[in-house]
């Protein structure tokens, strides 16, 4: 016990292009941004293990049988999901399931029997559920802070494999898209489990809040499958996702514009961006910028989350950003990924 406590913090991510696709084999851009989960371990007595997730507002303790307990049956679930009699939304009842099955799973790990309780602590100014990448930054920063605060020999692909086994109870099937962005920081580029480092965007960005979706993340990637199942969806994502890597590389804003816009016809294509949104979108294009949204979306209500618009500096969109009743803020490129702070 040479620390009494210790913090990392992990940022959240923006798909710049290539989600859903990405499941299917094709490639995608992600960057790390600048809104942040913050996660806390530290020791505490009594033998027992505390959670105080503030971005939730769950604070409770628990035995290591109770959160082996609740781990044993978030897998079970998990499996009559993959088998079919249950939809993912039925896997997590509760938020904070998730954050003490992350817990328990890195501490199943450990070889040696804890000396003391541990306390979990968390906070975040990432919006939850709006395809800012909350529950991989929530899940990314308790397996780092864990895993350094009890000095455990885990490699990268520990790391990552430890996020995606989490991050498939929310999400049905993680690519590990999410988890590598908000690990490694920056912008990068992956494809079959695969990510390489990208150049850092320089354009502008703001970010909409259209509020969170009615529909998860994972009912909208079973509604997308039968899409990239046949035809030339997934290689008109490729190639968009291709095009923006080259826009990006030469710092050109009208084509990088451009493929905003396409990969934006191929989301409305495949059903998961909503009419209020996509007719926001629209009104955005007509003041010369361009607008996609960043994640999942929604296949059911009028919210999709966040919204990317990249415009030139002079081009302002507040007014209909609030005719819309939505909100918005600037954002920047994140490049140190997870980290001890």
């Amino acid at each position: 016990m040479n620390k009494e406590f210790l913090t990392v913090q992990t940022p959240g991510k923006l798909i710049l292009s290539g989600e859903h696709a990405v499941l299917h084999g094709h490639p995608a851009l992600a960057m790390a941004v600048n809104r942040y989960m913050q996660a806390t371990a530290r020791w505490t007595s009594p033998f027992h293990f505390s959670f105080n997730l503030m971005g939730i507002h769950f604070k409770q303790r628990a035995t290591l049988h109770a959160l082996r307990k609740l781990k044993t049956r978030l897998v079970e679930k998990y499996h009559q999901h993959q088998l079919g009699f249950l939809s993912i939304r039925e896997v997590l009842q509760k938020p904070f399931e998730l954050s003490l099955f992350t817990a328990i799973n890195v501490l199943d790990r450990l070889k040696n029997k804890l000396p003391m309780g541990l306390d979990i602590a968390t906070e975040s100014n990432i919006p939850i559920g709006c395809g800012m990448g909350s529950s991989a930054a929530s899940v990314v920063s308790i397996v780092y802070a864990l895993t350094q605060f009890l000095d455990m020999n885990v490699t990268l692909d520990d790391y990552i494999k430890l996020g995606i086994e989490s991050e498939n109870l929310q999400h049905g099937h993680s690519s590990g898209l999410d988890v590598h962005t908000v690990y490694h920081g920056g912008c990068i580029r992956y494809e079959n489990g695969s990510g390489h480092a990208r150049s850092i965007p320089q354009f502008p960005m703001m970010v909409v809040q259209t509020g969170r979706p009615y529909s998860n993340t994972g009912e909208c990637v079973a509604h997308t499958a039968a899409y990239f199942k046949n035809g030339s969806m997934g290689r008109d994502f490729a190639a968009i996702t291709n095009a923006l890597e080259q826009a990006l590389t030469a710092q050109t804003l009208p084509a990088i514009q451009e493929c905003i816009r396409h990969n934006q016809c191929l989301l409305n294509h495949i059903g998961v961006v909503p009419a209020k949104v996509n007719a926001f979108i629209s009104e955005v294009e007509k003041r010369g910028a361009a607008a996609k949204i960043c994640g999942a979306g929604s296949i059911a209500g009028d919210r999709a989350g966040i919204v990317l618009v990249v415009a030139e500096a002079e081009i302002d969109i507040t007014a209909i950003v609030q005719q819309y009743g939505y909100t918005s803020m600037i954002v920047h490129s994140d490049t140190r990924g997870t980290h001890v702070i």
